[in-house]
């Protein structure tokens, strides 16, 4: 029943719900749920078709996902497993019907997510939520701050209202809805206008990265970081989830190139997911070596030039991965922690708009790599 004392539906993946709740309550020993796709992927296949299923999740990361909008599983089913040490499967009811899906998949394994803390650290997925509104309230008296958060995240959950990246601090609370249901809140909050300073903003985009130990993988880390910096979005605010997830709120209504170069860069460019230790596998079990380029003059240009044409044999010589990660001249410089593209280093600095002071910040990215710097600038 609803508070109201009336009979009610379990709401959306009230299926799923009540299979975890029967599952808690028989000790069941796995619970399968039987979906349109393949398993979670490490994006949303119905977008992007270079997705891989994610063999393995922790409940901490499927939690992350479900509190972002996750189309295979919402919150509430989740939360009988965890108190019954349950784990749970996602396989294909149609297998063979997704186009997107990779044809190495059709065993139909699908994603086992499991109670316990998962070995395989880094990111798992990338999630995207379109059509966003970001709600900003700062109070005129932050003793108010607390008491009416809690007040307002129970009416939207008692209007079936969907929040996302909640962050509080300094008097200020931000929060995010679907633009669907921004005017129905903007309802709710017209009591309190006038204790606060409220503003909004519609038409957004969340890009979100999943996964264990994220802050302790520079890599993932400067790939995702970077390429929402290089695409000149303006970032509203990013956000961190403790299950293991990090958004960034961008101001762009057509989120789907700049989402698929940063799966491209995490996930694509490795080896294919043949079995849980080479998913995602960025180093390919070499030593990475990391080369930034100071100055691109004469100099510069052909040292480029060698390694577009040679980098596959100097790679097998010294059994190493070697990939230029930063080229800077005079005034400007660009960056790929996964590598630069060699044959567009010329078109690529020209459009940039890095300031080579500030190439420090991205340089912070690489950590526990190997890294060397060569300078060809000109002396004075």
């Amino acid at each position: 029943t609803n508070p109201q004392g009336s009979t009610t539906t379990l709401g959306r993946n009230g299926s799923d719900f009540s299979a975890t709740i029967v599952a808690k309550l028989a000790n069941a020993k796995m619970v399968y749920l039987w979906t349109d796709v393949n398993g979670v992927y490490s994006a949303d296949p119905n977008l992007f078709c270079d997705t891989k299923v994610i063999p393995v999740l922790g409940l901490n990361e499927a939690n992350a996902l479900a509190s972002l909008g996750s189309p295979v599983f919402h919150e509430k089913t989740l939360r009988p497993l965890q108190q019954g040490n349950i784990p749970i499967r996602i396989r294909n009811a149609q297998i063979g019907s997704d186009k997107c899906a990779d044809s190495g998949e059709d065993k139909n394994t699908g994603t086992l997510i499991l109670t316990q803390p998962v070995k395989w650290q880094g990111a798992k997925t990338l999630a995207l939520k379109q059509s966003v509104c970001l709600f900003s309230i700062k109070w005129h008296n932050r003793l108010l701050v607390a008491e009416f958060n809690d007040q307002l995240a129970s009416a939207l959950a008692h209007q079936q209202i969907v929040s996302y990246c909640w962050l509080a601090e300094e008097g200020t609370l931000k929060f995010c809805v679907s633009d669907a249901d921004q005017q129905r809140v903007e309802g709710l909050l017209a009591k309190v206008e006038r204790s606060c300073q409220l503003t909004f903003q519609t038409h957004l985009s969340i890009i979100s990265l999943v996964g264990s130990e994220l802050l302790q993988q520079g890599k993932h880390l400067g790939s995702y970081f970077s390429l929402i910096q290089q695409s000149n979005k303006q970032v509203l605010h990013y956000h961190y989830d403790t299950n293991g997830a990090i958004s960034a709120i961008v101001n762009d209504k057509r989120p789907i190139a700049l989402v698929s170069h940063i799966h491209k860069a995490i996930f694509t460019n490795n080896q294919a997911n043949t079995g849980f230790n080479e998913v995602f596998e960025t180093t390919q079990n070499q030593a990475v070596i990391n080369l930034v380029l100071l100055g691109y003059g004469n100099i510069g240009r052909k040292l480029t030039d060698i390694l577009s044409q040679q980098l596959g044999l100097i790679n097998s010589r010294a059994k190493s991965k070697i990939q230029l990660v930063a080229v800077a001249n005079s005034t400007n410089y660009i960056f790929d922690a996964q590598g630069l593209e060699l044959d567009v280093v010329d078109q690529a600095l020209a459009a940039s708009s890095h300031k080579t002071v500030d190439i420090e910040h991205s340089l912070l990215a690489i950590d526990d790599q190997q890294l060397a710097i060569v300078d060809v600038t000109a002396s004075q």
